[in-house]
Parts: structure tokens; C-alpha cells; sequence
């Protein structure tokens, strides 16, 4: 694996098992604001996932198949 494409899978990784530990909170065991604020926070996240995703096949693409892809 290239040199730029193996920190970017080990930070998806990390980034998606973040996600996945967010989605396990049970919000009924909070108020709404709080569980407003933690809904917020899973969606960042998410969001954060999906970029890091994105980067992540591009970086496969341009390494591995020498595909520029804006």
C-alpha cells in the first residue's frame, strides 16, 4: 500500500468505529436538550465519516489505478 493511502484508511477506520460507538448511546436515557446535542454529535460524525470515505477512494484511486478524480 502506498504511503498516502495507509493513514487515510487507518484514520477512516478509527473515524468510522467512532461513528458506529455514537449510534450505540441509547438517547432515551437523557433529556432533549441533551439528546438533541448527542443527535448533533452523530451526525457530525457521520458527515465526518462519509468526507474521510471520500478522500479515502480517491486516494485508492489515484495510487492504486493512477485515476485523478476531482
Amino acid at each position: 500500500m502506498e504511503m498516502k493511502l495507509k493513514p487515510k484508511i487507518e484514520e477512516l477506520k478509527r473515524a468510522l468505529e467512532n461513528f458506529d460507538d455514537s449510534m450505540k448511546i441509547d438517547l432515551n436515557l437523557f433529556p432533549d436538550i441533551v439528546k438533541d446535542s448527542v443527535e448533533s454529535g452523530q451526525i457530525q460524525k457521520f458527515e465526518f465519516s462519509c468526507e474521510l470515505l471520500w478522500k479515502t477512494i480517491k486516494a485508492f484511486l489515484y495510487e492504486i489505478e493512477g485515476l485523478d478524480i476531482n
